[in-house]
C-alpha cells in the first residue's frame, strides 16, 4: 500500500539505493510488486463493507504488478545511480538442494482466510 506520507517499501527501496549507490533487484527483477494506493484500497473496503453479503470472501486485483526490475531503473534514473541484479539468497528454510534446482518455493506457514478469492479457493500470488 502506498500514498502521501508513505513510509513503506519505496521510501526504504529509495534510502537503500541512495546508501549503497546502487538501485539493486534480485536475479532477473522479473518477480512482480503488487501494489495500491490507500485511497483506492480504502475505497474498495467500504463497497465491500456496503455490498458484499455477510460472510463473503473478497480478493480484488487490478493488475499483475510491476517488475522489481523497472522500479529498480526508475530509482536508477532519478537517483543517478546504476541499476544492479543481485544474487538471490536463500530462505533460512529452504534446503541447499530446493535452491540448486531452481525450486524457490517456501512452504507457507499458514494459509489466512483473507488470502482466499471468491469460493474459498486459494488466490494465486
Amino acid at each position: 500500500m502506498h500514498g502521501d506520507g508513505d513510509n513503506g517499501f519505496i521510501p526504504t527501496a529509495i534510502g537503500f539505493a541512495r546508501q549503497k549507490g546502487a538501485a539493486a533487484y534480485v536475479g532477473d527483477g522479473a518477480n512482480r510488486w503488487p501494489a495500491v494506493h490507500r485511497d483506492d484500497a480504502a475505497r474498495l473496503f467500504r463497497l465491500a463493507l456496503e455490498s458484499a453479503p455477510a460472510g463473503s470472501v473478497l480478493h480484488a486485483v487490478g493488475d499483475e504488478g510491476v517488475p522489481i526490475r523497472k522500479v529498480a531503473e526508475i530509482f536508477a534514473a532519478h537517483l543517478n545511480v546504476p541499476r544492479s541484479p543481485s544474487p538471490p539468497s536463500r530462505p533460512k528454510n529452504m534446503s541447499a538442494s530446493s535452491a540448486a534446482s531452481g525450486d524457490t518455493t517456501v512452504p507457507p506457514r499458514r494459509r489466512s482466510r483473507a488470502s482466499c478469492s471468491a469460493g474459498g479457493r486459494p488466490a494465486r500470488g
